[in-house]
C-alpha cells in the first residue's frame, strides 16, 4: 500500500485480522499465565499500540507473569506518554484497554 491507495472496508477488515495475528501471538509466547478472554483482547489491544519488544520488557509483563493480575491496569496507564508528555488521547486508550482487562 502506498499513500492514494483506495481500499473497500472488506479489504481494510481483511488486512486488520491479519495483522492482529501477529500481536495475539506476542501474548501467546510471553504471557505465562490465564487469561480470560477480556484480558486476552485488551493485551492485543496495547500491544498493538506499543509493540511485543514493549510487552517483553515491560514491568507489565513481569507483574502478570507473577500473577499480579490486579496491578495491570496500572501498569498499562503508565504508558500514555510521547516524547514525555501525557497525551489525553493515549490516557483515554490505556484507560479503556485498563477496563477492559478488569472486566469493566
Amino acid at each position: 500500500m502506498q499513500e492514494g491507495d483506495v481500499i473497500t472496508e472488506a479489504q481494510a477488515h481483511d488486512m486488520l485480522v491479519d495483522e492482529l495475528s501477529e500481536y495475539e501471538n506476542y501474548i501467546h509466547d510471553y504471557v505465562e499465565c490465564p487469561l480470560n478472554q477480556d484480558q486476552f483482547d485488551a493485551l492485543v489491544s496495547w500491544v498493538y499500540n506499543l509493540g511485543g519488544g514493549n510487552l517483553r520488557s515491560s514491568t507489565l509483563l513481569r507483574t502478570l507473569n507473577a500473577g499480579d493480575y490486579a496491578e495491570v491496569p496500572a501498569q498499562m496507564m503508565r504508558w500514555n506518554k510521547a516524547a514525555g508528555k501525557v497525551l489525553e488521547g493515549l490516557t483515554r486508550r490505556r484507560q479503556a484497554e485498563a477496563d477492559l482487562f478488569s472486566g469493566n
